[in-house]
């Protein structure tokens, strides 16, 4: 399910020798005080389903989340699985938390179509034994599941009202990549190439998602792109990451997701920092504009300034959303004073770009409405 080394730390341990009884990294990764100890206890909320029950839930959410939240490589996933039903398998708390959280995905998912309560509280037992190992992850596990786990239960959340969780196990989920190095460039060579796109990928599935969780409520992000930065895995992309659109062209979700975050982490850094150029909002926003716009070409064409096209992948719309929220945050920093007036003048005493901001803002909402008629009511973890 991951790969490289199991802390940041471990490439030293590797060429400093040991004495006896020398305790080693992984280990004092893993030190907690006896008094403590309990707290880790493996908690079992709901049992396991059967293993033809697990294999159709697992391989459901390869085939319809693995487009927009490819943290997984399937194989390995499938492996580990038919270790746990096999009496074999791994006693890791990462794991424990990924594997019911991919059922929890999927079984709301069915859930969801079958408009059915009882599968409902289905998804949220295994959401339950995913957060009853989230503590030992936190406290005790430094690998790369380990981020793995905390992004897979934090897309969980993201479908749920209360965004708290998903912020929270999301920023967790940055620093602990912080902590085994994936925010940098590998200078391992022990590192294969398959590796190292995994480790990008998955440090930039955390950035996407704290980018867009940030956007939506002005909160800083958890990393800034500007201090440790990592090449995308652009040139490895899985043709598992592929959709069609209605019209029936291919697009790669996660490089429009990718795209999209770092057009958002300049948003934040450009509009909101303490970086931002007090004189210089209205360059900035005519550049962040003409970015949006050049994203809004490549990966939604089919969009325009006051219309919403049509129903989508459930990725893509969510990129939609994305998009319309970016434009609106973008073109109201242009005309702030306008909106916090308690007595808005007239449009025509306006200067002219701030009354181009206000209707970009305008037609952006509209279309954020358009675009929520077209959302199946099945989709009910996507409205939140």
């Amino acid at each position: 399910m991951s790969i490289g080394p199991p802390s940041g730390i471990s490439l030293v341990s590797t060429a400093t020798p040991r004495k006896s009884g020398q305790h080693t990294p992984e280990s004092w990764s893993k030190w907690t005080h006896p008094s403590i100890e309990p707290l880790f206890t493996k908690r079992v909320m709901k049992a396991l389903p059967s293993w033809t029950e697990a294999f159709s839930l697992v391989s459901e959410f390869f085939s319809h989340e693995h487009q927009v939240f490819p943290c997984f490589n399937a194989p390995a996933f499938m492996c580990l699985l038919g270790q746990q039903y096999s009496g074999a398998c791994t006693e890791s708390p990462a794991w424990w938390v990924s594997l019911n959280s991919v059922l929890a995905i999927a079984q709301r998912r069915r859930a969801e179509a079958a408009q059915s309560a009882e599968a409902e509280d289905l998804a949220w037992a295994y959401a339950s034994n995913a957060l009853a190992g989230t503590w030992d992850v936190l406290m005790r596990s430094t690998q790369l599941s380990s981020v793995q786990a905390l992004l897979a239960i934090a897309w969980f959340f993201i479908g749920t009202p209360n965004p708290q969780p998903s912020f929270m196990l999301v920023g967790c989920a940055v620093r602990l990549a912080h902590s085994i190095g994936i925010h940098v460039e590998s200078q391992d060579p022990s590192v294969s190439s398959a590796e190292a796109n995994m480790r990008k990928k998955v440090f930039w599935i955390a950035i996407c998602l704290d980018r867009e969780l940030c956007l939506r409520t002005g909160r800083p992000p958890c990393h800034d792109l500007n201090a440790a930065y990592v090449d995308p895995p652009m040139g490895s992309l899985d043709e598992t990451e592929i959709i069609k659109t209605v019209e029936g062209h291919e697009l790669n979700l996660f490089k429009g997701q990718i795209q999209l975050a770092a057009i958002q982490s300049a948003i934040y850094q450009d509009l909101h920092s303490s970086k931002a150029p007090p004189n210089g909002i209205a360059d900035s926003v005519a550049e962040l504009l003409q970015k949006l716009e050049n994203w809004r070409t490549e990966f939604a064409p089919s969009l325009t300034h006051d219309s919403a096209g049509r129903c989508e992948h459930h990725g893509l719309m969510r990129l939609y959303f994305s998009y319309y929220n970016a434009v609106i945050v973008v073109s109201r920093a242009h005309s702030l004073t306008y909106w916090v007036s308690p007595n808005h003048p007239e449009m025509s005493a306006l200067p002219s770009k701030m009354r181009d901001s206000i209707e970009n803002c305008l037609n952006a909402s509209r279309c954020i409405i358009e675009l929520s008629k077209l959302i199946p009511v099945t989709w009910k973890s996507f409205h939140w």
